[in-house]
């Protein structure tokens, strides 16, 4: 009976180990090299030709900090010449300007040119509070004590409303809705955790929608997961190092050598597919990918053409936008 039980053990054994083994290699066969490369995005509207822009009156519990916020993001992108909220005030005042009413297309010009600016920002800017305190059941511990939990939470929403106005010509360019929430909270036992912050909860939400509508305005810079095929050689995987550290020249050249040692390896035509992509020279990269998809159909290489004319149609959106690049 014992020699039963232990065969029967060796058994289970090798069977887990088996598929123990299978499941790391599964595992390790799914985790690809990747490498982080940042790359610029193009607005969402073309803003070509608007030197100087104006955040006016943006309305609501939290237009004004909105403002200040906006004026500070339009000031760091170096896109734009701001006239600061000072000087706005003191314009309109001199003048008895009430952009957000009286501003049309007959009008427009001329507070363009009182103001000095091509483009207005004006819009409305909400933000409302929940809060919510709860105790959990009574317990016991070890010691026959009894105990009970408390708990805090807080929600803070942002809605805005932002609309650029042509200055020259009096036109809506854009208008866009924008939302976001930011919640918090905390646990105690015995007591009471202190309250949330809901003006730390409030400042996020008006970071991410102003960081949305910057978006919307401006070209923006994201970083991507670029992938990579395993490398079968030193001199790939020298390439895919050096591509993780940005050198993507160096990088080409490696990975240029492990395809020529390996002239029917898609996988290896592939990654010079990807440097001479992040290279932006994208005729090359589409060559190099159509040759892996030459050799058997390479999936890798049919979503690298797919995300070089992505890539290509960003980058002419960002000349219009920018100026030849």
């Amino acid at each position: 009976m014992k020699g039963l039980f232990m065969k029967l053990l060796g058994a289970v054994l090798r069977c887990f180990y088996f598929w123990g083994f299978v499941s790391i290699m599964a595992l390790s066969i799914g985790c690809a090299p990747t490498a982080k490369v940042p790359i610029m995005k193009p607005a969402e509207i073309n803003l070509k030709g608007v030197n100087k822009i104006i955040v006016g009156d943006i309305s609501g519990n939290s237009g004004r900090s909105l403002s200040e916020l906006l004026t500070t993001r339009l000031f760091e992108s170096d896109k734009f010449e701001v006239l600061d909220r000072e000087n706005f005030d003191q314009i309109t005042a001199e003048h008895k300007l009430n952009l957000s009413g009286l501003v049309n297309e007959e009008s427009a010009p001329e507070f363009g040119e009182i103001l000095g600016a091509s483009a207005l920002i004006t819009g409305r800017s909400t933000t409302s509070y929940a809060k919510n305190s709860s105790k959990g059941d009574s317990y016991k511990d070890k010691n026959g004590k009894t105990h009970r939990s408390y708990h805090k939470e807080a929600k803070a929403k942002t809605t805005a409303v932002l609309k650029v106005l042509d200055l020259k010509t009096g036109k809506v360019i854009a208008v866009k809705n924008l939302y976001d929430e930011s919640k918090g909270s905390d646990s105690k036992t015995d007591q009471w955790p202190p309250d949330i912050d809901l003006d730390k909860l409030k400042s996020r939400t008006l970071v991410s929608v102003t960081d949305d509508f910057m978006k919307i305005i401006a070209p923006y810079r994201v970083y991507v997961e670029v992938k990579f095929a395993d490398a079968k050689t030193d001199e790939g995987k020298n390439g895919i190092k050096l591509a993780q550290n940005g050198l993507w020249y160096e990088a080409l050249n490696q990975f240029q050598t492990e395809a020529d040692k390996l002239p029917e390896s898609s996988e290896a035509i592939y990654n010079v597919g990807v440097a001479y992509q992040y290279l932006y020279q994208f005729d090359e990269a589409i060559e190099a990918y159509n040759k892996g998809i030459g050799i058997d159909a390479n999936e890798k290489c049919m979503e690298g053409i797919r995300s070089v004319r992505q890539m290509q149609a960003e980058r002419r959106r960002l000349a219009e936008q920018q100026g030849a690049l």
